[in-house]
């Protein structure tokens, strides 16, 4: 199966047996949360002179019972509002600088306080949150499984296996790997974390704290699942049009292979009205024309089409 149809799959966007794909966002997904997963994002700092020496670790978690029951919003606001995020600084290591020339404590934490633990500890809770083992009100432990999301998974695969020292209990619940990078970029060309959250237009803070970075790779997966249907081939398209146009002109935005132009304005409307202006304010009047011409220009237009981007 498309490594994207099973991501959407797990959040009840895709019903495999029947391939067919929901389009969804005012009600829960309709289809079965395949699998019962937690998504897990898991991101690491290291020293500046020593890749084994970790001194921050990031953790962001979304959990597909969650999700079960509340509706995407627009470009999956809902969902993205519902991530759990962590930043913990490895106390033995707290003064160390990275490849940044900060230290874990010179960083910005945006999604609530950091804590600092020793290694000893850090690794405990990353191997209880990697172990998909859940407690139940009847005190039966059950396990969950999980959808491993790395962004450049072959660099924190190799960090995850250092640190984990072969325990199994790290691995045991894992059923999926999602590399964010390998999903929005072409073979050619590695997309950065930046340039894909600008693309997305998704807001993002400091980007040197591995709290922060787990949670934005986590915002740009359930943003990605959210579309219909979306490949990295048109990626740069997407950002070109839409990040280096000068404000306030009416300039028209073709995409390729499209002989039909629309008016800027109207692109940045269509944008608003599907959730992807940046803006999580009130919402505004639909712009259909705006809106249709983003999703046939950038998110294949239906389902015959992959293109997206």
């Amino acid at each position: 199966m498309d490594k994207y149809l099973k991501l959407q799959e797990y959040v009840g966007l895709y019903d495999s047996e029947e391939d067919e794909l929901a389009w969804t966002r005012s009600t829960p997904p309709p289809f079965e949360m395949h699998e019962d997963t937690i998504f897990v994002c898991i991101d690491t700092e290291v020293a500046k002179n020593d890749p084994h020496c970790a001194t921050e670790i990031g953790i962001a978690t979304f959990d597909t019972r969650m999700a079960a029951a509340v509706p995407t919003g627009k470009g999956a606001r809902n969902w993205i509002r519902r991530i759990d995020s962590r930043h913990i600084i490895v106390k033995e290591h707290k003064n160390t600088k990275n490849a940044h020339d900060k230290t874990a404590a010179a960083t910005n934490f945006a999604f609530g306080d950091s804590e600092t633990k020793r290694m000893r500890s850090v690794l405990a809770v990353v191997k209880d949150t990697m172990s998909g083992l859940d407690s139940q009100p009847n005190g039966i432990t059950k396990k969950r499984n999980i959808v491993l999301v790395l962004y450049g998974a072959e660099v924190h695969l190799n960090s995850l296996k250092h640190f984990s020292k072969g325990d199994p209990l790290w691995t045991m619940g894992i059923i999926h790997t999602a590399d964010v990078q390998d999903l929005c970029s072409r073979a050619s060309t590695r997309t950065g974390l930046s340039k894909m959250l600008k693309a997305l237009s998704l807001p993002y803070e400091d980007l040197n704290n591995a709290g922060n970075r787990a949670t934005h790779i986590l915002q740009g997966l359930l943003r990605m699942i959210y579309f219909d249907t979306f490949c990295p081939a048109d990626f740069a398209t997407r950002f070109r049009h839409l990040l280096r146009a000068p404000k306030g002109r009416a300039q028209v935005a073709t995409p390729p292979g499209s002989d039909a132009g629309v008016p800027l304005n109207k692109v940045i409307s269509g944008l608003q009205n599907m959730g992807l202006s940046g803006d999580d304010g009130a919402e505004e009047d639909s712009d259909e024309e705006g809106e249709d011409f983003i999703r046939k220009a950038f998110f294949a237009g239906g389902k015959t089409r992959r293109i997206s981007f």
